[in-house]
């Protein structure tokens, strides 16, 4: 049984990460989120083209429609490591994403925060609270660039005159990878508002004014820095369309922050005498993420942070020191546990190693070869794959690039509903071919039309094409 020095020498905080960048990366070749396929499709053409998307051109229903490119960047990197190593390579990408935020967490500590044991636990904690969102996603960069602020925000409070100025550089590429940038925005205030507040010189201020400018350097100028603000407090209805901007619902899933949550109040964080309201922030994070799910990685990323400076020096005994580790461990099996039930769940879809097997590939290749140039419907889940594998010799009517689409997604649920009226929506569309899951609503009602008729089902997913329409392909 080791004792005390034992157990503080192993660098266990580095093997719970370690072990955590390998969870998360299984998980992320067993769950392919949809949202991959179009930023593969639009990264290689600016890879290739140096074609950035500022005008949307894959659908039928918003073709020509200018876009706001808020993730050119981010789509252009997972395209490079695509090329360079398919879908696992970019797989781990994602995965040291995660795991490079939850280090630099830990970095927020500093040499005298709490002992490793505890550092362990907490890093296991914050990154049990990732779970749900261990997925090869674009917003990946902003949780890392959000770590990486809330470290050079403890620099600055350690007297570190250049940490505002490097978070105001931090904001150039951050605007370019992703819309959550504003976030790095609002903390760079916050310092340079302290500053100026404790200061009085104007002078203080200047840091903030360049990362305001920095947050134009982007293809839309000053369009990209006001659309995060609208989409956060004034996005119409539709934006429910991405589960990670409902509520969270009170069940397993919510375990993780609740005992984030619990961490937090044990360490009396609230107490801390610091420049940086970091138990505060934590909590306005908690009550944003109680209204949209995906604020909930940022809180944890507090939650850990502030936790971990409370308990800053503390001592541990030999008992509590295992205790602490055992906990960890318990975080990664819980963790690992989920991922393997998720694992077996998917396992018949096929191969980990075919990243598109979740996805209609079939029926999508017929739709194509049959129809080629033809309007196809489909799930709103299917859009950025369909972009990916077909389009634009089929041209989709909508995907998860929604900043084109707002207006048009109360049509989109009424077709896919069957809702009264679909028809004449249909028409008004111009539909004429629909690719839709077994069973579905529209599914069930088309098949019921005289008017249209299926001409292919792989299982996964039926190919509807209207009865007078004639394959020209194929």
């Amino acid at each position: 049984m080791p004792n005390a020095r034992a157990v503080r020498a192993v660098p266990w905080t580095a093997l719970v990460l370690a072990l955590t960048a390998a969870l998360f990366c299984a998980r992320m070749l067993v769950r392919v989120d949809p949202d991959v396929f179009f930023h593969l499709k639009e990264g290689a053409r600016v890879l290739t083209q140096g074609r950035l998307p500022l005008v949307e051109d894959y659908s039928y229903t918003r073709a020509g429609k200018p876009m706001i490119a808020t993730e050119w960047l981010s789509g252009a990197v997972f395209a490079a490591v695509f090329r360079a190593g398919g879908y696992p390579a970019l797989a781990a990408f994602n995965a040291l994403l995660l795991a490079a935020a939850l280090w630099l967490m830990t970095f927020v500590w500093g040499d005298d925060g709490p002992p490793e044991p505890l550092r362990a636990l907490l890093a296991a904690l914050a990154a049990f609270a990732f779970l749900n969102f261990a997925l090869a996603k674009v917003q990946n960069f902003t949780f890392f660039f959000f770590a990486l602020y809330l470290y050079w925000a403890r620099l600055w409070e350690r007297g570190r005159r250049w940490a505002p100025w490097a978070m105001a550089a931090g904001l150039a590429p951050w605007v370019n990878l992703h819309g959550g940038f504003l976030l790095g925005w609002v903390l760079l205030a916050g310092v340079c508002g302290r500053d100026f507040l404790d200061s009085r010189r104007p002078g203080a201020l200047a840091p903030w004014a360049a990362g305001t400018f920095a947050c134009f350097l982007h293809p839309n100028g000053a369009t990209a820095f006001v659309y995060p603000i609208w989409f956060f407090f004034d996005a119409p209805a539709g934006r429910a369309l991405i589960v990670e901007w409902r509520p969270l619902a009170l069940a397993w899933p919510a375990s993780p922050y609740v005992l984030l949550a619990a961490a937090l109040a044990a360490s009396r964080a609230e107490r801390l005498r610091s420049r940086v309201p970091w138990a505060l922030l934590a909590f306005v994070f908690l009550i944003l993420g109680l209204r949209a799910r995906k604020m909930l990685p940022f809180f944890a990323l507090g939650a850990g942070a502030a936790a971990g400076l409370a308990w800053a020096r503390a001592g541990l005994s030999a008992a509590r020191s295992r205790l602490c580790l055992a906990g960890a461990a318990a975080l990664l099996i819980a963790t690992g546990s989920v991922e393997a039930a998720e694992a077996r769940a998917r396992a018949p879809l096929g191969p980990v190693s075919d990243f598109e097997r979740e996805y209609p590939r079939v029926a999508a290749e017929k739709a194509a070869a049959l129809f080629p140039g033809r309007r196809l419907f489909h799930p709103y889940d299917w859009g950025g794959y369909l972009v990916y594998k077909i389009a634009p010799a089929v041209p989709v009517f909508i995907d998860g690039r929604l900043d084109p689409y707002w207006t048009l997604i109360p049509d989109y649920l009424k077709l896919i509903q069957a809702a009264p009226g679909w028809r004449e929506l249909a028409g008004s569309y111009r539909i004429e071919t629909a690719l839709l899951p077994p069973g579905s609503p529209l599914a069930k009602a088309l098949g019921a039309d005289p008017d249209w008729k299926a001409v292919g089902d792989d299982g996964r997913a039926v190919l509807f094409a209207r009865r007078a329409l004639r394959p020209s392909g194929g």
